[in-house]
């Protein structure tokens, strides 16, 4: 089955951010190492999500953290699916997709979170879970993977 990314260039929600580390930095298709999302210093929880303009039924997410330094601070995430947008950072209401408990090393250089039994939406969202204020969530590119007979 042949998959296409259906997430370059849409539409972004997130806590707020660190300095000029946008949301949209996450899928802009830029991988280099200066060009990610950081949330902001502190915050419980914190999350980004990407709008897919419509319902795909997603079978892989591609996640690269921020790989140069400071990439332990990937981990304990989760990604999950839904169908309408939230804000509030409450995402319990969107299906879970996939864990990843970290932490991340760049030896492990992509992440691939894989559904073989698909899970649709539109919205898309990664979280970090627990109790850790201290890490920021930095996230360099996501990938969401539907097959082409999708689009």
């Amino acid at each position: 089955m042949v998959m296409v990314d259906v997430a370059h260039g849409k539409p972004t929600y997130a806590s707020p951010q660190w300095g000029s580390y946008f949301k949209y930095l996450a899928v802009d298709g830029d991988e280099t190492a200066d060009n990610f999302y950081a949330s902001g210093d502190y915050i419980t929880q914190p999350w980004w999500i990407v709008d897919l303009g419509k319902q795909f039924t997603i079978y892989r997410v591609i996640v690269l953290p921020r790989w140069d330094y400071f990439y332990t601070r990937f981990h304990d995430v989760e990604v999950r699916v839904g169908d309408e947008l939230v804000t509030s950072g409450d995402l319990s209401s969107y299906k879970l997709f996939s864990t990843y408990t970290g932490p991340y090393s760049p030896d492990q250089e992509f992440l691939y979170c894989n559904r073989m039994d698909g899970v649709a939406g539109r919205y898309l969202s990664i979280q970090r879970i627990g109790s850790v204020i201290a890490d920021l969530l930095q996230l360099c590119e996501i990938f969401v993977m539907v097959p082409d007979i999708n689009i």
